[in-house]
């Protein structure tokens, strides 16, 4: 998802009370899994974050992190970090003005329930260059450890098709595969 010219972003430390799914697509409940582990093992500490768009109901749309979110609900977490995607204003001649740009990033924060970190891309701070390490460091960790699942499928396909078919037919029953 390209993040166009000009978006003012924002990172914060949302209330998940205040982020909304809008896009229905397979989840893989091992991601989840995983992501859920992560955080029973520290549990004072966040995954990454995950990147959401101001919706017009006041909301928040999540526009990537869709699994680390599913482990937050279910780990009970009250608040997740993420940058906010703010591409309203693009065209906005007040942009110029850093009084508007600090308030639209201010009014963000606080539809966020966040009122304490706020940060321009251009001026991102040292807490949020961190975290977006650690989302590298985690997509590292996902994407060789989808490498191996797909390996273990494959194998499975190849020597044992009756369990390969049982597994498929676990996948159509799982809430996650919607």
């Amino acid at each position: 998802m390209p993040i166009k010219k000009g978006a003012l972003t924002v990172f914060v430390n949302v209330d998940l009370s205040r982020v909304r799914v809008t896009e229905f697509q397979q989840r893989y409940p091992e991601q989840v899994e995983r992501y859920t582990e992560i955080l029973d093992e520290h549990p004072d500490d966040h995954l990454g974050l995950i990147l959401l768009k101001p919706s017009s109901d006041g909301y928040f749309e999540i526009l990537d992190g869709h699994h680390r979110y599913l482990a937050y609900v279910m780990m009970g977490r009250q608040r997740v970090l993420a940058v906010i995607i703010d591409e309203r204003h693009i065209d906005d001649p007040r942009r110029e003005d850093p009084g508007f740009v600090e308030g639209v990033c201010a009014e963000l924060a606080a539809q966020a329930g966040d009122d304490v970190r706020r940060a321009s891309l251009g001026d991102l701070s040292a807490e949020a260059e961190r975290g977006a390490a650690q989302i590298a460091a985690v997509n590292r960790v996902v994407a060789d450890w989808a490498v191996m699942r797909e390996n273990e499928r494959s194998y499975i396909r190849t020597n044992d098709p009756e369990l390969a078919a049982a597994l498929d037919a676990l996948k159509t029953f799982t809430a996650f595969n919607k």
